[in-house]
């Protein structure tokens, strides 16, 4: 089962959302492949500080083969200053 945007991010962070506003669009089909853009931003603690994810992703799925064809996936991250990251 795929993952949805927040999960991938919890679990590549170990971050506790403390809140999202992650969005998926629908941008329509060519050619039998259907795109998808995936924008928004998440806010939450990471090793003790503060950190805001900017997401920027389009993903791509092929109609006749039931499939993912490609992923393009952009963040960045703004981290405040924590027991892992002083100052």
């Amino acid at each position: 089962m795929p993952l949805t945007p927040i999960e991938a991010i919890r679990s590549r962070y170990y971050l506790r959302v403390t809140a999202q506003d992650v969005s998926c669009q629908f941008e329509g089909v060519k050619d039998n492949v259907a795109r998808v853009a995936v924008t928004g931003t998440v806010s939450g603690i990471d090793l003790g500080a503060m950190v805001k994810i900017t997401i920027l992703a389009h993903y791509e799925y092929d109609l006749n083969q039931h499939r993912l064809v490609k992923v393009q996936w952009q963040q960045k991250d703004d981290r405040g200053q924590g027991p892992a990251n002083p100052a």
